[in-house]
This record gives structure tokens, sequence and C-alpha cells, in this order.
């Protein structure tokens, strides 16, 4: 029984992390496209946000992929073409 929870709970961390990393290559990939630069500058962008603004990297990752934006905590969004 102790086995079981165990392999689940690992499953389920495995499916989070899996999960997160797929929003994050997204968002590279969006924010990427619309600024004409590297994945990895994208992803400094999007990283930069996150810890300046006292987010987490895969809250920000949602907003760029389905706004289009980096929000920060007040609700304040910057399109992501001109960042």
């Amino acid at each position: 029984m102790r086995l079981h929870q165990i392999t689940l709970g690992s499953l389920l961390l495995l499916h989070t992390a899996l999960h997160s990393r797929i929003v994050i290559e997204q968002a590279k990939g969006v924010l990427a496209a619309r600024r004409n630069t590297s994945l990895n500058h994208a992803f400094n962008v999007i990283r930069h946000h996150a810890r300046s603004h006292g987010r987490l990297l895969t809250t920000v990752a949602r907003d760029v992929i389905e706004h289009g934006l980096l929000a920060s905590p007040d609700g304040q969004h910057t399109d992501t073409s001109t960042q």
C-alpha cells in the first residue's frame, strides 16, 4: 500500500513537471516568434518578468500563451511584442 502511494505521488509530480515544461516551451516559442529573437532570449525575458514581479514562471508562461501578454501581479499587462 505504501509503495503504491509513493508511486502515485511520483507519477503526479512527474505529470505536473512535464505539463509545466510544455507550457514554458510553448511560451518561449510564442515570445520568440513575436519578438523575432532566440528561444534562449525569450526564456530569459519570461524568467526575468516572473522574478521581478514575484510570479511563478508557469503563470507568466500561461499569460504569454493565452493572452500574448506579460502581466504583473497588479493586473497590468504588457504586450509581448514591445518588451
